[in-house]
């Protein structure tokens, strides 16, 4: 078999990638070694950068009928349990003022029948990539796999790694590397039954997650998406038994959002996986591409994993599109690429970086969340912030400080 671009993996990152070469009229293969639709928990949320880019893409159509909850902002809860409430609002950036929490296994299974939907793109399941093809001259031009014990082979121009933490490339050349200062854990189940005051995506922490933290996101009005990110001392406890740790700390009294779960029931299992940091040394190789979780994954604070997946699925696209029309300069453009991504990742992982450095100074955190919920100014722009709807540029922390000087002076 022949194509112009093969994609390594069939989630997010990869059906991103297929829809934005697709669209620009190039043949694709996505091969998934799994079969759609696959159970998958994991936090889902979808802020509103995101959402504008699912919209465009056409994989809200089905998804609506779910009856989610259209999310209007995030609340922050400090260790002592003040909060603060910041709203998407209106705003003259070109994105929509709403995210979702969309469980995974729905937004995986959308997006695959999304581009199993367009012409050019052809999607193999239960194909596992066991080696990368490449020429004399070491560019990379097609897979090896195995389908129903059949080894095949796959050619093409060009490969995209979508493939995550199971990436091949990334593990033949020693590419991923821990971050060994940020080992956290997630911990992630959903609860029935729920009894929500806001449409709000929660983030706080107390005493038993910190210097982690919890997160309580609506799925629908009755439904939610409980995670926990935490170090390692904290998920020592919660190994031996996960559902009942889970169990046992909702029903806290002094947990902030006690009362939303107090008739709630758990409906699914606990999952629990990690340690989830971890970065790529190299994010391109002669012919590949690699997107989404494979460029490295640091911390979901922000969730904006599904986001990058998005944006890098695109990013991937444009630079193919220029190297398969003809003329381009392959080491240049693979530059560019990585460059690019980067550089607008490194905005999120400031940001995560510094919130995460307040989260172990209780004393600190309480403080910033105490500010914000005095100055809703700030308290907004932290929240079109974490949503990543300001420009390259403005996200920087500095400015958020200076919203709540100004306010204090």
């Amino acid at each position: 078999m022949k194509t112009d671009v093969v994609v390594i993996g069939g989630g997010v990152a990869g059906a991103a990638s297929a829809f934005f070469l697709a669209i620009k009229g190039l043949r694709v293969v996505v091969l998934d070694k799994t079969r759609f639709p696959r159970d998958k928990i994991c936090t889902s949320t979808v802020n509103p950068r995101t959402m504008t880019y699912l919209l465009q893409m056409g994989v809200m159509k089905e998804l609506l009928k779910d009856g989610m909850l259209p999310v209007e902002g995030m609340q922050g809860v400090s260790y002592e349990g003040n909060s603060f409430r910041g709203y998407y609002g209106e705003s003259h950036y070109p994105y929509v003022n709403f995210g979702h929490t969309i469980p995974r296994h729905r937004l995986d299974s959308a997006m695959a029948d999304r581009i199993k939907a367009l012409p050019n793109v052809e999607f193999l399941e239960d194909w596992a990539v066991e080696e990368v093809l490449y020429d004399a001259s070491g560019r990379a031009v097609g897979v090896r796999g195995n389908h129903e014990g059949i080894v095949t082979d796959i050619h093409a121009d060009m490969v995209i790694d979508a493939a995550g933490r199971g990436s091949i490339v990334a593990r033949q050349n020693g590419f991923f590397e821990p971050v060994t200062d940020h080992e956290r854990y997630a911990v992630v189940c959903q609860f029935d039954n729920v009894d929500l005051p806001h449409p709000l995506f929660t983030i706080g922490t107390d005493d038993q997650t910190g210097p982690g933290y919890y997160c309580v996101f609506p799925v629908t009005e009755t439904t939610s998406i409980l995670g926990f990110i935490i170090d390692k001392k904290v998920y020592e406890k919660v190994q031996a038994d996960p559902g009942a740790w889970v169990d046992e700390y909702v029903r806290r009294p002094d947990w902030h959002c006690r009362e939303w779960l107090a008739n709630a029931v758990r409906s699914t299992d606990v999952v629990t996986f990690g340690p989830l940091a971890f970065n790529s040394k190299q994010i391109t190789k002669n012919g590949i591409l690699m997107v989404g979780d494979t460029t490295g994954f640091f911390d979901p604070l922000t969730g904006e994993g599904i986001g990058n997946a998005l944006r890098s699925g695109e990013l991937a696209a444009d630079t193919v599109a220029k190297l398969l029309g003809g003329g381009a300069d392959w080491d240049a453009e693979h530059e560019f690429y990585a460059k690019q991504l980067m550089s607008e990742k490194k905005e999120s992982v400031d940001q995560l970086i510094q919130m995460n450095r307040m989260l172990k100074r209780p004393i600190v955190y309480n403080r910033f969340v105490d500010a914000l919920s005095q100055n809703q100014e700030a308290a907004n722009w932290a929240a079109r912030s974490f949503a990543n709807m300001l420009p390259a540029g403005e996200r920087s922390s500095g400015r958020l400080f200076e919203l709540v000087a100004a306010r204090q002076a």
